[in-house]
C-alpha cells in the first residue's frame, strides 16, 4: 500500500489538516477525483480564515507569470513580478487578515510549469522576492487514474507538499448537504442508494456521472422545477447526473404523497406500518430541514417521536445529523426523547460489547 492509498481522508479531516498545514506555512497538496469538492473546500477555509482568495491554474500560466518579467536598472537585469503575487510589504487586502493562494490543478501544469513552481512552494519566492508572511498556499489535482488532464508530477515537486487523498464519505456529506440547503429528496436518495453519492466511473469518458458538485448543480436547477414537471426536464436532469436520472425522478414521486411536515410537528399523524425504507429516508430529511425553522419544543418533540414510529435507525440519524450541526446541537439536546434514546442507543452498545467478549 502506497503512501497516498495511507492518507484516504474525509472532507473534514482534510479540511483540518489543510488548516494545520497553512498554520505552519506548510503547502498542502489536495488529490482526489473529479466532483469531490476540492475546490470549494479551499473556497470555504478562505472564507472561515477571512482571507482573500488567489486562484492560479498552472496550466494556463507560461514561466513570466511565475517568474515575472525581466527589468533592467542599466547594469543588470532583475524579475518584476506580477501583481497577482502579495509580496513582503504589501498592505493586507481590505477587510482581509492575508491571502490565500489556490493552485488549482497543478498536476494539469506541464513538467516545466510544475519546475517553475519549486521556488514558490518551498521557498515562498516569486522570481528574486518573497510573499508577504500572510500568505498561504494550498494545491490541488485529479488522480492520474481519473482520466482527466493529469501530468505525472515528480517526486521532488511532491516531496515539497504534505499530500493529501481526498475520499468521498456519505455521512459527511450529508451533513454538509442539510447545513447547505441541499433539495431533502436528493439527500434522501442518496442515503437510500450511498453507491450514487459518487458513481464516477474513468472508462466511460463521455457519460457525466454523479458526484457531490453534479448533485448541488441539480440541487439548483430543482429550486426552478415543479416536482410534476421533473419528467419533462428528464434529459435536463440526465444531463447533470447521468444515466441514473430517470431512476432519481421515479423516486420524486414519493415526495408527492409525503406526509404534511406541520402537522407531524403537531403530533396529529403517525407514520404507515411497514413503510417502504426509500419513503421513510425522504420523510426524514424532510423533516430534519424543517427543524431548523421549528423552536417550539413541543412541535421537536412531536417530531422524533414521528421518526422514532419510523425505527430506531432514523432517529439514530436524526440525532446524529442535528446534533453536529450548530444551529440545531442545543434544541436537540434539550429534549427529554433525545436523551432517552441516547441512553438507549449507549445501552444497547454496552450490550453488544458484552455479547462479544
Amino acid at each position: 500500500m502506497t503512501a497516498l492509498e495511507f492518507s484516504k481522508m474525509n472532507l473534514d479531516e482534510v479540511k483540518k489538516s489543510v488548516k494545520l498545514c497553512m498554520e505552519l506555512q506548510l503547502t498542502a497538496f489536495i488529490q482526489g477525483s473529479p466532483g469531490l469538492g476540492k475546490s470549494a473546500l479551499v473556497r470555504d477555509i478562505a472564507e472561515e480564515k477571512n482571507l482573500k482568495l488567489i486562484d492560479i491554474r498552472l496550466s494556463q500560466c507560461d514561466l513570466t507569470d511565475l517568474n515575472g518579467l525581466p527589468k533592467t536598472d542599466g547594469k543588470k537585469a532583475t524579475f518584476l513580478p506580477f501583481d497577482t503575487f502579495p509580496l513582503e510589504d504589501d498592505p493586507l487586502p481590505e477587510g482581509k487578515d492575508g491571502w490565500l493562494i489556490f493552485l488549482d490543478e497543478l498536476n494539469a501544469a506541464p513538467r516545466s510549469l510544475q519546475c517553475a513552481a519549486y521556488k514558490l512552494i518551498l521557498d515562498r519566492m516569486v522570481g528574486g522576492h518573497y510573499l508577504n508572511p500572510k500568505v498561504s498556499i494550498v494545491a490541488a489535482g485529479n488522480l492520474i487514474t481519473d482520466n482527466a488532464v493529469v501530468n505525472r508530477m515528480s517526486t521532488a515537486l511532491r516531496s515539497r507538499m504534505i499530500n493529501l487523498r481526498l475520499e468521498p464519505d456519505l455521512d459527511i456529506w450529508l451533513q454538509w448537504a442539510l447545513a447547505n440547503g441541499i433539495n431533502p429528496n436528493i439527500m434522501a436518495y442518496v442515503k437510500y442508494k450511498p453507491n450514487y453519492l459518487f458513481n464516477f466511473d474513468p472508462k466511460k469518458d463521455s457519460e457525466t456521472y454523479a458526484c457531490p458538485r453534479t448533485w448541488e448543480m441539480l440541487s439548483k436547477l430543482m429550486t426552478r422545477i415543479k416536482l410534476s414537471d421533473l419528467e419533462v426536464y428528464k434529459g435536463l436532469i440526465m444531463g447533470t447526473i447521468g444515466s441514473i436520472g430517470a431512476e432519481f425522478i421515479s423516486y420524486c414521486r414519493y415526495a408527492l404523497s409525503l406526509p404534511n411536515v406541520d402537522e407531524v410537528a403537531a403530533g396529529k399523524i403517525v407514520p404507515p406500518k411497514n413503510q417502504d425504507a426509500g419513503v421513510s429516508w425522504m420523510v426524514l430529511f424532510h423533516l430534519l430541514q424543517y427543524v431548523p425553522k421549528t423552536a417550539g419544543e413541543k412541535e421537536l418533540n412531536n417530531i422524533f417521536k414521528y421518526i422514532d414510529l419510523m425505527g430506531k435507525e432514523y432517529t439514530a440519524m436524526a440525532i446524529k445529523m442535528l446534533m453536529d450541526a450548530p444551529d440545531t446541537r442545543k434544541l436537540v439536546l434539550g429534549l427529554d426523547c433525545v436523551h432517552e434514546n441516547l441512553k438507549s442507543f449507549e445501552s444497547n452498545g454496552m450490550d453488544k460489547d458484552k455479547k462479544k467478549k
